[in-house]
């Protein structure tokens, strides 16, 4: 897979300060251990304006509420340098979003077609089945409905970090006694996440 090196996420409709843009750009490199962004990355209006990428999203792995076997998402092969990773440096826990591409949303509304489970604001997610320091409904979700899914068991994304050249890596989410974040799914299609106790400091996300 040819290297895609991609900058500080923005919105689509507000520029970011050239101030700004330098200290992403500096948080961007510590992340990838010192590989600079090359792209920047177009966001949805509703996320937080100041995202930095983690990497292309490859896989998400679901494991339902019900169930004690994951179902495995994977992103099709030529709509992968359409979908992302990244996170939210101002959250203090540096919260992370999907930024999907429209094959991938056309999954997501399958899905929401097909669940069962109740519509909920994200934050009530958060707040009713949620746990650890996500799971606070007042710590700034995107206002949206969302139907919850399950727990997101595993993060499958791919990047470029200086000393492992490009690379897919994947992340248990819970991992070392954390816990998982809720995965959820919104009319739209798009992927969402809720409580959990993941941060994504330098090294990349932990627990």
């Amino acid at each position: 897979m040819p290297r895609r090196n991609y900058s500080s996420a923005r919105r689509s409709t507000q520029k970011v300060a050239p101030a700004a843009q330098k200290r992403l750009e500096k948080v961007y490199k510590r992340w990838h251990w010192g590989e600079m962004p090359t792209h920047i990355v177009d966001c949805d209006p509703d996320f937080p304006p100041h995202l930095v990428e983690i990497g292309l999203l490859l896989e998400l792995h679901l494991r339902p509420f019900d169930a004690d076997r994951d179902t495995v998402f994977a992103v099709r092969e030529d709509d992968i340098p359409h979908s992302h990773v990244g996170f939210d440096v101002d959250h203090p826990h540096q919260r992370i979003y999907f930024q999907c591409s429209h094959a991938l949303r056309e999954s997501g509304r399958g899905l929401y077609r097909l669940s069962e489970a109740n519509t909920m604001s994200l934050a009530s997610v958060a707040g009713e089945l949620g746990e650890g320091h996500h799971a606070n409904p007042r710590s700034g979700y995107v206002r949206t409905n969302v139907k919850p899914l399950g727990h997101l068991a595993h993060l499958v994304y791919f990047t470029h970090k200086r000393g492992d050249g490009p690379s897919g890596y994947i992340h248990e989410m819970g991992e070392e006694g954390g816990v998982p974040p809720i995965l959820c799914v919104s009319s739209d299609g798009r992927f969402w996440l809720a409580g959990g106790s993941y941060t994504c400091p330098s090294p990349g996300i932990t627990k």
